[in-house]
């Protein structure tokens, strides 16, 4: 009887192993389907990563060319103007409007310095005739000599000022300082 109880319970242990084999070999199968599904998923990632990439750069490579390209432009306009400012600069130098002539530099220089030196001793004639005008001003508006000016309703009345000789007195007293 034994023997017969261990012959049972051996074929129900191979019957298990085989379910148990097959359940395996399914899992497998599932496992080997769930990754070639990830490894595409993954391979369809990457190369959506790697076109992002590309495009990326290539956006990048595409700014920097139209970049380079205005630099270039900037570069010609510069010579441009360089070879129309050296252009200028011999033209002047032939035309002789540039005048390196030391000697009618010279006879300028001592022609413009006479011209300041009078200029300069008439504005100081003229100022010191401004300053005693002013004081002049000042002494007949302050002093009781004169009389006249605008009446009470508002009429001119005539001015009288102090005899010429006081003036003349005045005014050769300031030129002589």
């Amino acid at each position: 009887m034994h023997s017969r109880i261990l012959e049972t319970e051996i074929s129900n242990l191979r019957k298990r192993n085989a379910e148990l084999l097959e359940d395996i070999a399914l899992l497998k199968k599932s496992a080997e389907s769930h990754s070639s599904k990830n490894s595409r998923l993954t391979a369809k990632e990457k190369s959506s990563f790697e076109t992002q990439g590309r495009e990326a750069l290539i956006e990048q490579l595409e700014l920097k060319t139209l970049e380079c390209q205005r630099i270039k432009r900037d570069l010609e306009l510069c010579n441009e103007e360089k070879q129309e400012i050296l252009s200028e600069l011999i033209h002047w130098k032939k035309s002789g409007e540039i005048d390196l002539n030391e000697e009618t530099n010279s006879v300028d220089v001592k022609a413009v310095l006479e011209e300041n030196k009078l200029l300069s001793r008439r504005i100081s004639r003229l100022e010191a005739d401004n300053k005693l005008l002013v004081q002049t001003l000042a002494k007949y508006q302050t002093s009781k000599s004169v009389t006249g000016g605008l009446s009470d309703d508002g009429e001119l009345t005539q001015l009288r000022f102090p005899p010429c000789g006081e003036r003349n007195s005045a005014s050769t007293s300031s030129d002589g300082s």
